[in-house]
């Protein structure tokens, strides 16, 4: 699990944030209490910490959002889900009002919640959490206006993460969200001015339809036992190009959950699937195999 979580914390926060001024803020308490935490990381001076962070009621500011991403990253280098889940929750809900300002932040912190949120208590809330953080990374832009990578990145890996819990819920048969809820959460944080990207278009005249047939998966892609060790459930969502021939080109690894560590392995298998064609002979007549931005989704159970 200490994979894991390294991938996806960040301590990028710049000391030039304006955010509050701590110059008129009472974090007496919490400037101790880290500075006993950093000297010796014991579960006493965690918990001090978090309590000192807890009872405070002041308005978020550099030295708090501080404390706070600190015990989160080092509790997720613990490796228990439990510690994430306090520290985390904790971290997402007091940068929740500077969430503009800390966005990269704020996703890190809800991001581990709602991921320690499943793996703790197995409960479907943690799709709806997830979903908050796929909307928002989704629609989230930078001053120059345009998505940051590491928002697509957040954006990919909570669809992915919600992809293997529902997958979960259904073998489970247990109840969680509905699917349309998830999108309409998702949707929520869609800007009034928001204008998709337009498809390119494959009906220009001169330019073939797609040939009937399906992309031939061999070999099969399959998630390494020694991977799945993060957690009951896996997925994996991939992007590729067909280039004249059929063959897989540019293939790229969107979001792999729980686990990166076989992103390699991905690539060198799907870089050998192909698209067949139904009647191979029409290919470049009548019809064209060639394809841009191909997205494939994959979940993978490991049995409880």
């Amino acid at each position: 699990m200490r994979s894991l979580f390294m991938a996806m914390v960040s301590l990028c926060l710049a000391s030039s944030i304006s955010i509050a001024s701590a110059q008129d803020l009472d974090i007496t308490e919490i400037m101790a209490a880290k500075a006993a935490y950093d000297e010796s990381q014991t579960d006493a001076r965690r918990d001090a910490l978090l309590l000192a962070l807890a009872n405070y009621q002041g308005d978020p500011a550099v030295e708090t959002v501080n404390a706070h991403l600190i015990v989160m990253t080092q509790d997720a280098l613990s490796g228990s889900y439990e510690r994430v889940r306090e520290s985390a929750s904790a971290a997402s809900r007091h940068l929740e009002p500077v969430k503009d300002i800390v966005p990269r932040q704020y996703i890190d912190a809800s991001l581990l919640a709602a991921v320690a949120l499943f793996n703790t208590e197995r409960d479907g809330d943690a799709m709806i959490e997830m979903a908050h953080v796929e909307g928002f990374a989704a629609y989230h832009r930078d001053s120059t206006g345009e998505r940051p990578d590491w928002a697509t990145k957040f954006r990919w890996k909570a669809e992915a993460w919600n992809m293997a819990m529902d997958a979960f819920f259904e073998t489970e048969r247990r109840r969680h969200p509905a699917e349309e809820d998830l999108s309409a959460i998702v949707a929520s944080y869609r800007p009034d001015d928001y204008e998709p990207t337009p498809a390119a278009s494959e009906n220009d005249e001169e330019v073939l339809p797609l040939c009937e047939g399906r992309i031939v998966q061999s070999p099969k892609l399959k998630y390494p036992a020694q991977a799945a060790k993060d957690g009951l459930v896996g997925a994996v969502i991939i992007r590729f190009d067909l280039d004249t021939d059929g063959k897989v080109a540019n293939p790229k690894v969107l979001a792999s959950v729980p686990n990166e560590s076989f992103d390699d392995e991905i690539l060198k298998t799907i870089v050998k699937w192909r698209y067949r064609a139904k009647n191979r002979k029409q290919v470049g007549v009548t019809c064209r195999v060639e394809r841009t931005n191909i997205v494939m989704p994959f979940n993978f159970l490991f049995g409880s």
